[in-house]
């Protein structure tokens, strides 16, 4: 086991749970219908768990890196931040380019940073996961997902 792959993806967890519950503080997620915590109260909570569950392993993490610092290798970490960046820039770019455009960008680029080597199929299938994904919100959720600003053409 590497004590730095715990690390950071405890830090990878941490950083996209703390994004998403800011996210869910966004004024139009409050206040819809008779709930009075609004449609993000189960949400928060989920993530709130991960986070601590992120946060425990963290620190179970970096206690055993400190009793064994002589086999930890450093070199994960610049590939754990690219990951952490390569997740949060299409979720934040989510409202301007729309979510298939962000969803297939993010599905591809993080696939290739874990080492993905089989472009064909990585794109096939980023393409399958983000169609998939709009048609679970739109047809069954009934949730409109931001759209591209090259929508209004087609």
């Amino acid at each position: 086991m590497n004590l730095s792959r715990d690390v950071g993806g405890s830090l990878v967890i941490l950083m996209i749970t703390a994004f998403l519950i800011y996210s869910t503080y966004d004024p139009a997620y409050q206040g819809f219908g008779m709930d009075p915590f609004g449609p993000m109260l189960f949400p928060r909570w989920v993530l709130i768990g991960i986070g601590l569950l992120g946060a425990i392993n963290l620190l179970v993490g970096w206690r055993s890196s400190r009793l064994h610092q002589n086999e930890v290798e450093g070199s994960r970490w610049p590939r754990a931040v690219l990951l952490a960046v390569t997740i949060s820039v299409p979720a934040l770019a989510m409202n301007q380019v729309g979510f298939f455009a962000a969803a297939v960008t993010g599905f591809v680029a993080t696939g290739a940073i874990l080492g993905y080597r089989r472009w064909l199929r990585l794109i096939l299938l980023a393409l399958t996961f983000a169609l998939g994904a709009w048609a679970l919100f739109t047809f069954v959720i009934n949730l409109g997902l931001p759209t591209s600003p090259l929508s209004a053409w087609i």
